[in-house]
């Protein structure tokens, strides 16, 4: 069976060190807001009609939501855990040659210079969701993979089935995620589904003071920090 792209990005929970981070596939952009900031998805006019080859459930493609809304929306702890969790995921993993002119207006992604390479742009912006010393691992992992067949215009979506109550710990959250990895060819043809079944490891940290003068992308993410949020650990769930 072909392995994921991400063999040293998801931990295994028995096995859990700082040097035991595998990598899973890199995603195409999906979120599931209900208020959309910015639409960051990969030409899905062209292939929404053949995602049904793998599921038959409409797809949501919305990244974001209105910063201002998101500080007044009256949700639950859980509820805003979930909500983040839907918000980051799909675009942390993000790898397409191909974007939307809000990420570059050329339609082609000249990725971000970081020290551990250049990375994607939309994978750049959202690692930032990241604890710092996790997010290093998971950028320099990205930054090392440079597979071929992405570059001729293959790409991957992730599309999320199933996000359990998240629950609170000592430490912060944990939310249990069931997700499908989708493998498209050059013509958005969906080839290849794999799981993605883990456990996000969540804790509470300041929102971030908001900035000016910020591109769509930019604001778009500020608004997922707005929740007062970040990722320490991506864990494979067991079978």
């Amino acid at each position: 069976m072909r392995g994921n792209i991400f063999d040293k990005v998801v931990t295994n929970p028995p096995k859990i060190s700082s040097n035991q981070i595998w990598m899973g596939l890199l995603l195409l952009m999906f979120g599931f807001g209900a208020i959309s900031l910015v639409f960051l998805n990969l030409r899905l006019s062209a292939f929404e009609g053949k995602l049904e080859q793998v599921a038959t459930r409409p797809i949501a493609v919305q990244v974001g939501k209105d910063a201002e809304l998101v500080k007044s929306e009256p949700v639950s702890p859980e509820q805003n855990v979930e909500e983040f969790v839907k918000e980051v995921l799909p675009p942390m993993f993000a790898w397409s040659k191909r974007v939307l002119p809000e990420v570059d207006p050329s339609g082609i992604d000249p990725g971000r210079d970081t020290k551990h390479g250049k990375l994607p742009t939309l994978i750049f912006y959202y690692t930032n969701a990241l604890e710092p010393r996790y997010r290093n691992i998971f950028r320099e992992a990205i930054a090392n993979y440079k597979p071929k067949r992405f570059e001729q215009g293959e790409a991957t979506l992730l599309r999320i089935e199933r996000i359990v109550q998240p629950r609170k710990t000592e430490d912060g959250w944990e939310v249990e995620v069931y997700a499908d990895l989708i493998t498209l060819d050059a013509n958005d043809t969906p080839y290849l589904s794999e799981p993605f079944n883990n456990t996000i490891y969540i804790q509470e940290m300041l929102a971030p003071k908001r900035s000016a003068s910020l591109t769509p992308l930019e604001e778009a993410f500020v608004a997922v920090q707005n929740r007062g949020l970040t990722i320490t650990r991506i864990s494979k769930l067991e079978d």
